[in-house]
């Protein structure tokens, strides 16, 4: 990486010290109160592209955390009606004994927002059109033919 140093008025190259592939997510300047260029720094995110291994950990937006247990084959996996097949399975008594209630919600507007083809941003208290937030997807997955809760039956891969 290449990063020009205004008061030596030189260039400055900073090498990646490790082996595995990496690229450059996001690139951020930052700098004290007064946005002052003498004491700018740049900040960086690395990002390194892997595969999933058995006993990887993983967390959701709302702080729902578990580690990979299996990893099947996409031939072995649940699938709908319409042959659409999950990408991770999540316990599901993991819900009530932790009350991430705003997962189930998120993954509610998910569904809804996949398909209508838009990004639904879910914002905590949001009146949405005179309804509680449930009503408001569960009208949303109707109209596209689905469950007003989401549930949908799912027939073994195996």
């Amino acid at each position: 990486m290449c990063v020009y140093d205004k008061t030596l008025e030189k260039a400055k190259f900073v090498k990646f010290k490790d082996n595995e592939s990496a690229y450059v997510e996001n690139i951020r300047i930052m700098s004290d109160e007064k946005n002052s260029t003498n004491n700018a720094k740049l900040g960086y995110t690395i990002r390194y592209p892997r595969n999933p291994v058995i006993g990887d950990k993983f967390s959701s937006r709302h702080g729902q955390k578990g580690v990979m247990s299996v990893i099947w084959p996409q031939e072995d996996m649940p699938f709908t009606e319409t042959g659409i097949t999950p990408d991770i399975i999540i316990n599901p008594h993991a819900f009530p004994s932790r009350m991430t209630i705003g997962m189930l919600i998120e993954s509610l507007a998910g569904k809804g927002g996949a398909l209508d083809g838009k990004f639904i941003d879910i914002k905590t208290f949001q009146k949405y059109e005179n309804d509680n937030i449930i009503d408001f997807f569960g009208k949303e997955l109707l109209k596209n033919g689905y469950n007003y809760y989401g549930n949908e039956k799912m027939y073994s891969g195996i």
